[in-house]
């Protein structure tokens, strides 16, 4: 028996020289000669995705398909680009049965060597199936070397000896005769070659990986043909390109076709190769070797494998794990989890497609926890389990909306305690009550009053095992107090909205509300109910003349954010103006983000209304624009009036005005409404008082690229200790502090720097009169200190001061 092996022989040396020159030598008498060849590896089976069904576009195993899965994957939504096109392209309820991708698994196959296996990145659970079906649609249209073989088998016969016997390659081949295509990829053959004197007579068996096999099947399921043909030969004995089948496998059916693929046709494709490329290769998930971190993981199990984390809940800290079974992993194989405290099992369970939860706290803060996920007894290949991570905790901040793509989005945490077990969690939040992505914590980094920093991923993919549930915030827990501060920006501009954690009432205020969408601006607002019972809510919507436009009742259900976006909110899908949110059972918090053109975005928190409301800092000239935002929640006009203070004292002109019943305003700030130089208000305080409540808040702009608001503070009491946890003071930023003494006696207080670590830089002393405000740049401040390592700020003993900070660049 000879065996081919790659670049051991040459071909025309084996057909001419060995089964000529010998054959001849020994003629009349017919001899037989055995050849054999393998390729250098397997091809992988899978399944031939008939366009019929559509299995591609519309899923194989429930939804999302395998386009969606790109979708998700590449952009974090549902439906995409390959979903849409996907419907024309992959799919069509009336083609012939037999049509579907099978050349195009075939040539992946080849080209694609080695294990896929079920994996999850980017939030989103990749089966075997996802993954050769969506390289399987990316070789459909491949560039290929091919050869027709239905009226003679020489070009069969001399691809197998060609690629497979001397290169090592794999060959594809329609092995379907009739009208039919039905191709495979062949990987080793065996021939009995007998030989005759004008031609020889050829028995061959070929191995190929099979197609009828589940979309999620792992390996190659071997598929053995036998053909009988015969090959014509030249006057010099060699092939001379003639021959006939005398009988197939089955029956009379032959090869019809072969080929080798040898490249991608990108332009032809609907979606991109490299990104499908990168999805095929994923192995495991996230979390592997990783922090068991608040979130939604997938994690994949596989095997005779397990994952396993240790858990040690502080006092006063309480986290909930939600564990099931993705309904896409494969049949028959299932997982279950163990429950170790201190080392002894306290429970075990199967998990299956519904939700089953395990709360973890410990009474000593001591106790250690160890959550193992483990495979199925009887499992033959990986399984996705949905472990979602929720924290609670006595201090919370919650943060509403992400910045589009181009942004970024940083949160700034500083410690106010120097306990040893000071930790945030930092976790985003789904309108489906559940937690996504992949949050953080603050690991050591708070100990001793030290700060800590962490980004987020602003482009999230939405959740489609709650229901297509998406991020629309996230929050901070501890169980100890901190500072916290959120920061977005691009690579222009910073911006970090004031009262970061929100307003939380039984009342409150949406100051922004358009759905008109042909115009510059558009407005998104929040309602969270962090309540462990749903809360009943009415909105009242209006116009910012006053008139009433709609009211609707609303029900928010346990522990959940829900966004509403432009042109859908509750009841009304009109609205250029405001609205009021009212309950009397509950307190709720929200947020409302406004849009202008492109990227420019501007924040608040729902607003709480008041009688008396200070506005501590007005930016009049150099470009600088004020306006004061007011909202009459009272069926009678609303008077205001409003007072400016510079250098402790009440300018001598009060400006008075009246806000309709149920109307916004917003008035632009300068001199001229008190009779003073608009560089002179640059360095005032406003106070505003009305006769009834109402909500207010400042817009500070700056020609096109500067937009940043504030709610106005509560003429009250103040905090004795208050902490900054973010400077920006380096690459082009700057940070500016107000302090405001609002109280009619004289303040002395101290203004600390400190470094990440919580060390003192430097310490000023700082008096302020009564009515009195102080303002700076921090850079300038502290000039003593080394502007690389200032990190965050300390205010120590102000009674009576309110503080604001600004950034810019």
């Amino acid at each position: 028996m000879l065996t081919f092996r790659k670049n051991r022989y040459l071909v025309a040396w084996l057909q001419a020289i060995i089964i000529g020159a010998i054959l001849l030598a020994f003629a009349p008498a017919a001899l037989s000669l055995e050849l054999k060849g393998d390729a250098d590896y397997l091809p992988w089976s899978g399944w031939w995705w008939p366009k019929s069904k559509g299995q591609l576009v519309l899923g194989y195993n429930g939804r999302p398909s395998p386009a969606e899965k790109y979708d998700l994957y590449v952009t974090g939504k549902r439906p995409g680009t390959a979903y849409r096109e996907g419907l024309t392209e992959w799919y069509d309820l009336d083609a012939v049965s037999w049509i579907g991708l099978c050349n195009g698994w075939v040539n992946a196959s080849i080209l694609e060597s080695g294990p896929i296996l079920p994996a999850s990145s980017n939030g989103v659970y990749l089966t075997v199936g996802d993954k050769k079906g969506l390289l399987t649609a990316c070789h459909f249209k491949d560039e290929i070397i091919y050869e027709y073989c239905s009226q003679s088998p020489e070009p069969f016969h001399r691809y197998l000896i060609n690629h497979i016997g001397e290169q090592g390659e794999i060959i594809g081949a329609d092995l379907d005769s009739s009208a039919s295509f039905w191709s495979y990829p062949i990987y080793s053959y065996e021939m009995d070659v007998t030989s005759g004197e004008e031609s020889d007579h050829v028995v061959c068996t070929i191995k190929h990986a099979e197609d009828l096999v589940e979309p999620d099947y792992e390996g190659t399921l071997e598929q053995v043909r036998t053909y009988r043909y015969r090959l014509y030969k030249d006057v010099e004995g060699n092939y001379d390109g003639r021959g006939e089948w005398l009988q197939g496998d089955p029956g009379d059916l032959h090869p019809q076709s072969v080929w080798v693929p040898v490249g991608i046709r990108q332009d032809e494709l609907i979606v991109d190769y490299e990104e499908v490329r990168g999805m095929a290769r994923t192995v495991d998930d996230e979390l592997e070797g990783g922090e068991l971190v608040p979130g939604h993981h997938l994690l994949i199990v596989y095997p005779g494998e397990e994952d396993t984390f240790t858990i040690t809940p502080l006092v006063g800290e309480n986290i909930t794990c939600y564990l099931a079974l993705d309904h896409q992993s494969p049949n028959k194989n299932g997982a279950r989890y163990s429950l170790e405290r201190n080392n002894e099992i306290v429970e075990v369970r199967e998990l299956d497609n519904e939700l089953h939860h395990l709360s973890l706290s410990s009474e000593t803060g001591t106790d250690e926890l160890r959550l193992r996920i483990l495979p199925g007894l009887d499992n033959s290949v990986g399984v996705c389990v949905h472990l979602y991570v929720d924290v609670k905790a006595r201090y919370q901040s919650l943060f509403y909306g992400f910045p589009a793509e181009p942004y970024w989005l940083g949160c700034a945490v500083a410690g106010l305690n120097e306990t040893e077990g000071e930790r945030v969690w930092l976790e985003i939040v789904g309108d489906q009550g559940l937690p996504l992505g992949c949050g953080a914590w603050s690991g050591e980094s708070l100990k001793q009053g030290g700060r800590w920093l962490t980004s987020l991923e602003n482009r999230l993919t939405i959740d489609y095992f709650s229901g297509d549930g998406k991020a629309i915030g996230f929050k901070l827990v501890s169980s100890t107090p901190y500072q916290s501060l959120l920061l977005a920006g691009d690579s222009y501009t910073l911006r970090g909205p004031s009262d970061s954690a929100g307003v939380v009432g039984s009342k409150l205020i949406i100051p922004w509300l358009t759905s008109a969408f042909n115009m510059r601006k558009y407005a998104t607002f929040h309602l969270a109910n962090p309540a462990e019972s749903k809360v009943n809510t009415v909105i009242s919507y209006f116009k910012n003349d006053g008139t009433p436009l709609q009211t609707v009742d609303l029900e928010l259900a346990a522990e959940t954010m829900v966004e509403y976006g432009s042109g859908d909110y509750p009841g009304q899908r009109g609205v250029d103006g405001w609205g009021i949110v009212e309950s009397s059972e509950a307190e709720f918090s929200g947020s409302v983000v406004l849009k202008e053109g492109y990227n420019l975005a501007d924040q608040l928190p729902l607003l709480s209304p008041g009688k008396h409301w200070i506005a501590p800092h007005l930016a009049t000239d150099s470009g600088w624009q004020t306006l004061l935002g007011l909202c009459n929640p009272n069926p009678e006009p609303l008077t205001l009036s409003l007072t400016a203070f510079v250098d402790g004292d009440p300018l001598a002109s009060t400006y008075s005005m009246v806000v309709e019943p149920f109307a916004k305003q917003e008035l632009h700030v300068s001199g001229s409404l008190f009779g003073v130089a608009e560089e002179q208000m640059n360095q005032a305080w406003l106070r505003v008082n009305g006769d009834f409540n109402f909500a207010a808040y400042l817009r500070y702009l700056y020609g096109e690229g500067a937009r940043a608001s504030i709610p106005l503070y509560v003429d009250g009491a103040g905090k004795s200790i208050r902490k900054l946890s973010h400077l920006a003071v380096s690459g082009g930023w700057w940070t500016g502090i107000v302090l405001i003494n609002r109280s009619g006696e004289a303040d002395s207080f101290e203004l600390v720097a400190l470094d990440d670590k919580g060390n003192e830089l430097q310490l000023l002393p700082i008096n302020l009169g009564p009515q009195g405000k102080f303002s700076a740049s921090v850079a300038a401040l502290f000039n003593q200190a080394d502007s690389g390592e200032l990190a965050t700020l300390r205010l120590e003993g102000a009674e009576a001061v309110k503080a604001l900070v600004i950034y810019g660049g």
